[in-house]
């Protein structure tokens, strides 16, 4: 919450017709409320101080709570959609951008294969657990620095397939998860036997950290 907050303030900060609105208000304000405390003549001046201070700050927080109720998100623009499969390939990292591309592919998705590190291996073995709508393979390996390896285990899933009456143009593989050396690889591997790919991007915050996952967007290689 305080992130957020930290966040927000930050951003209105940057708007200086924002910034020179309110301050206009504030000095505006507090003016008319020490003249009005001065007119008085029965208070002291610190007191009266005080009083403008916690007036003034006040408002300006009331004023970030509103502008934070109006804040909409600007829209995000992606790419083609590609069509719905019965083969999955993903690059487990994150389980919300993996619900999304389950999500987006239900109805027709029939079988994941999780390309996925050792440290994660167990996390994934929890989802396959906990999501029953489609038949989970795993696909582990053993250094997520190596290419070859990612590589290696399409070339496995493809094989795989074909016992289980997939053909390849039935399979799409996600390569927005893993280290940048296994997306490599899974380029390579989607390359070589002509799998198609996708990815689900995210929305980020200003501190770079994904908000949550968007849409799933084709990456057209061949």
């Amino acid at each position: 919450m305080k992130r957020k907050w930290d966040r927000l303030v930050r951003q209105i900060r940057r708007n200086q017709i924002f910034m020179l609105i309110v301050g206009t208000l504030l000095a505006f304000v507090v003016e008319s409320l020490l003249e009005r405390l001065e007119a008085s003549r029965g208070l002291p001046v610190l007191l009266i101080t005080t009083v403008a201070i916690a007036i003034a700050t006040a408002f300006y927080y009331l004023a970030l709570g509103l502008i934070a109720r109006w804040r909409t998100l600007p829209p995000v623009y992606v790419g083609i959609q590609p069509e719905k499969q019965r083969g999955l390939i993903f690059l487990y990292s994150r389980k919300d951008t993996l619900l999304k591309a389950l999500e987006y592919h239900k109805g027709t998705l029939q079988y994941v294969w999780l390309v996925v590190s050792s440290e994660k291996e167990e996390e994934a073995l929890g989802l396959k657990q906990e999501i029953d709508d489609f038949t989970f393979y795993n696909q582990p390996i053993g250094n997520v620095w190596a290419p070859q390896e990612v590589t290696n285990a399409i070339e496995r899933v493809i094989v795989h397939a074909r016992s289980l009456a997939l053909d390849r143009d039935e399979i799409i593989c996600d390569i927005t998860g893993g280290t940048t050396t296994m997306k490599a690889g899974a380029i390579v591997g989607s390359l070589e036997h002509e799998v198609k790919t996708q990815m689900v991007p995210a929305r980020y915050d200003d501190d770079l950290n994904p908000e949550r996952a968007i849409d799933v967007i084709a990456v057209n290689l061949w």
